[in-house]
């Protein structure tokens, strides 16, 4: 349905189908891309954002919350970004 480099999927806006598909397609166990901040002490800013692909251990009515499992930390992701995930962007 959506080209990964068609810029027509930057002007499009997400439509509440696309929500509802991505919220019954994704499942428990599933990986989604997670944006995180790291310390890293060799960098000038001291915080450098990482992008990492995490698995999700809970489904709830708006959210999908998804865990590190070498830090325990979890994240929590809307429905609207995980579409947009879908997309390619």
């Amino acid at each position: 349905m959506y080209n990964k480099n068609s810029e027509e999927n930057y002007k499009m806006p997400i439509t509440k189908e696309e929500v509802e598909r991505a919220k019954r397609r994704i499942r428990k166990g599933d990986l989604v891309k997670v944006t995180t901040k790291v310390y890293d002490p060799l960098s000038p800013a001291l915080f450098v954002t990482r992008e990492r692909y995490l698995p999700v251990v809970g489904k709830y009515t708006y959210i999908v919350e998804a865990e590190d499992t070498k830090t325990g930390r979890r994240y929590c992701l809307p429905y609207s970004e995980v579409a947009l995930q879908g997309r390619g962007l």
